[in-house]
């Protein structure tokens, strides 16, 4: 008599094996990008990263643009990401970025005035100027607590202009 049994491996073998292969083959793509690190000029893609945001070399100092807005005596207040525009936070930076680097600080300079001159907002109340600025910050410096900017630059600054106060 013919037993299918020692002929044929069972299902459930059959499904140990094919998830060791899969989690064996899933383990060798995720690791994989790891040898990148040793490269010159490693790419960087999707799904497969060597995460380049936390291997990085980094300098001593970071630049940072960012919208200040200016009371009646010109003490800064750092605006909202939603202030300068919609979008998310790491969406409105990358396009704060674009436009200083493509020499546009004043469209969104303008576009900032107008929203705040608009917006009825108690936090919005006392400022009279808005300003593009880049900071530079040392990076030891600001982990250890040290919020203070090393250097501010205003790349471009206007007036808030209210119709009505």
């Amino acid at each position: 008599m013919n037993d299918d049994r020692t002929t044929r491996p069972s299902g459930r073998r059959l499904e140990s094996a094919f998830a060791g292969l899969f989690a064996s083959g899933l383990l060798l793509a995720v690791t994989a990008p790891v040898v990148l690190n040793w490269a010159d000029d490693p790419p960087d893609g999707f799904p497969f990263s060597y995460y380049p945001m936390f291997s990085k070399v980094r300098g001593e100092t970071v630049h940072v643009n960012h919208v200040v807005g200016l009371d009646g005596r010109m003490r800064p207040h750092l605006l909202r990401h939603a202030d300068v525009a919609t979008g998310g936070m790491n969406q409105v930076r990358r396009n704060l970025n674009r436009a200083v680097r493509c020499g546009r600080a004043f469209e969104v300079c303008e576009r900032v005035a107008e929203r705040i001159a608009t917006s009825g907002k108690k936090r919005h109340r006392d400022l009279v100027n808005v300003a593009v600025v880049r900071s530079t910050y040392r990076l030891d410096d600001f982990m250890a607590g040290d919020r203070q900017p090393e250097n501010v630059r205003v790349v471009f600054g206007l007036p808030v202009e209210r119709t009505n106060r």
